[in-house]
């Protein structure tokens, strides 16, 4: 009798399988509870931040970079022999305006202090005891930050260009390039204010603003290899590699010559590790609650 007719070892083959079965059932599980409770954050933390303060805020976003635009347009139609700069000009006074300032201050906002509500308002420590508490914590405001940051920016973003008519060539691919890098933005820079929401929990948006004067500011722009670890450099080059605009001198050694497809690698793979960071901080991590202290 060959070792496949062995009842003893079909039993035992039969046994791995099914354990192996079960296993795989209890990992898809595992995984549609942790899903369920990411989007019970989001849920709640969307009837939370859902007050008029925030609305406040929210629509001042909006409106910022959508007044500049109106005054722009009602320059061009008030001056006589009005010359509009060049389109390159108008697209980097645009990607400043909204993938950067909009979605620095509105990430800033909701995403930084994400540890630091829960401290002081003594709810962290109900969070910490559930299975997988932290880990849903971090994720749905995480997003949650980012629904309310990039739904400001897009509709800024329309608002703004409707307002502003640029003098432009392609409108259209111009919106779509924006609304890309309004998306990466988010993602990246909420990441990045995960982990330092974690590590300076007291002083999460102090912090966070001397990051990016630091790094997305000056480090960024110093044309030397340690700009490419910033988050800047990898959008800035998107912008002009998306409108296939030629580099100007003034900033070709800001500009690289690596394609598209490793930028957005570079910001993808920024991204899951900030996140990652985050998550092994608050997992190991001691936090004292403010009635502790």
């Amino acid at each position: 009798m060959s070792t496949l007719d062995d009842p003893a070892i079909t039993a035992d083959e039969t046994a791995l399988a099914a354990r192996g079965g079960e296993s795989s059932v209890s990992a898809k599980a595992a995984s549609r509870g942790m899903l369920a409770k990411i989007l019970t954050v989001i849920r709640f933390e969307m009837r939370r931040t859902r007050t008029d303060a925030r609305a406040a805020t929210w629509l001042i976003m909006v409106l910022f970079p959508a007044g500049l635009l109106a005054l722009y347009r009602y320059e061009a139609e008030s001056t006589v022999n009005f010359e509009p700069p060049p389109e390159q000009i108008l697209g980097i006074v645009l990607y400043g305006l909204i993938p950067q300032v909009v979605c620095l201050l509105g990430l800033l906002l909701w995403v930084a202090p994400v540890l630091q509500a829960e401290l002081e308002g003594r709810t962290w420590i109900y969070l910490a005891i559930r299975p997988g508490g932290k880990f849903a914590t971090l994720i749905g405001k995480y997003l949650n930050g980012i629904a309310w940051t990039a739904s400001a920016a897009l509709v800024g973003l329309t608002i703004g260009m409707l307002a502003g008519q640029l003098h432009v060539k392609e409108p259209i691919r111009l919106w779509c390039v924006m609304a890309g890098l309004i998306l990466f933005s988010c993602f990246a820079y909420g990441a990045a204010y995960s982990v330092i929401g974690a590590v300076f929990h007291r002083k999460a948006m102090v912090v966070s603003v001397a990051y990016i004067l630091i790094f997305e500011v000056v480090i960024s722009n110093l044309p030397a290899l340690i700009n490419r670890f910033t988050v800047q450099h990898h959008l800035f080059n998107l912008l002009f590699h998306w409108m296939a605009w030629e580099v100007p001198p003034d900033v070709e050694l800001l500009v690289g010559t690596q394609p598209a497809w490793q930028h957005v690698a570079a910001l993808v793979a920024y991204t899951v590790v900030m996140l990652t960071v985050a998550t092994l901080i608050l997992r190991w991590r001691q936090y004292v609650t403010s009635d502790e202290s």
